[in-house]
């Protein structure tokens, strides 16, 4: 999977995608599951455009290899799994409102991943330990999920699905950050949040300890996998919460000594 991302960096000629910016990326997302959402899951050019917000016309075009082909040699292996996995959750009827900025969040992904890409070197000459511990993990989140992903076409039920959907999520997240990570590995003492940075944080987190006090652990009297579900929500919230204060520490700790 890596080389064939290697190779698709490669193709970008002078402009390698993890020096791009994510809107640069978005013609060629669209373009690929627009072509998917028709081949893969049988929709219409009227209603794959309707779910991706352009019109019949520009999907046409996506199909032809008119519009959005530039990036085409970037979907494979890793970034094809997080592609899919966005595909996938459009043709299941992610919310319209929703959908544009899940494209841009997986634009985001993809420039994530290919600076992963860039640290290989470093990783195969053993340069740093810690590299080759970060890249063990990436990688083993990587086939967490996509064994999770694979593992929901074996179910009928569809919220036993949405269990395993939501652990591929969760997996395909921890590698984008692994990867963010491995491109800074020369960078991770630097201070990073700022006076502002700081300001928007704890204004997050009034919002998070708001959805914090409205549990769902009250409903008892449903199945296991759906007390799960619920339960996993609670928990987030909880976690979100934490790594926001967290991550806030050191300002924190300022303020109250």
């Amino acid at each position: 999977m890596l080389n064939n991302l290697v190779n698709g960096v490669k193709k970008m000629g002078s402009k390698s995608i993890d020096r791009m910016k994510a809107e640069e990326i978005l013609p060629t997302l669209r373009a690929h599951v627009a072509a998917q959402l028709v081949s893969k899951y049988g929709f219409s050019k009227k209603d794959a455009a309707a779910s991706l917000g352009v019109t019949p016309a520009a999907v046409t075009q996506y199909l032809k290899g008119r519009r959005g082909s530039r990036l085409r040699g970037v979907f494979e292996g890793d970034v094809l799994l997080v592609v899919e996995e966005l595909t996938r959750r459009i043709a299941g009827g992610l919310e319209r409102s929703a959908v544009e900025l899940n494209l841009l969040d997986v634009a985001k992904q993809i420039i994530s991943l290919s600076r992963g890409v860039s640290v290989r070197p470093k990783i195969e000459e053993g340069f740093d330990e810690l590299a080759l511990q970060l890249n063990a993990r990436r990688m083993l989140e990587l086939k967490t999920a996509q064994r999770c992903l694979k593992a929901t076409d074996a179910l009928r039920d569809e919220l036993l699905e949405l269990l395993l959907r939501q652990i591929a999520s969760d997996s395909l997240r921890h590698a984008d950050i692994v990867s963010h990570i491995l491109a800074r590995l020369d960078r991770l003492n630097e201070p990073i949040v700022s006076a502002t940075d700081s300001a928007t944080l704890k204004n997050v987190i009034q919002i998070e300890d708001k959805t914090v006090d409205q549990k769902l652990d009250h409903l008892k009297e449903c199945s296991p996998v759906v007390k799960a579900l619920l339960n996993s929500i609670d928990m987030d919230e909880d976690k979100h919460t934490k790594i926001l204060k967290m991550a806030l520490g050191e300002q924190l700790s300022e303020e109250q000594s």
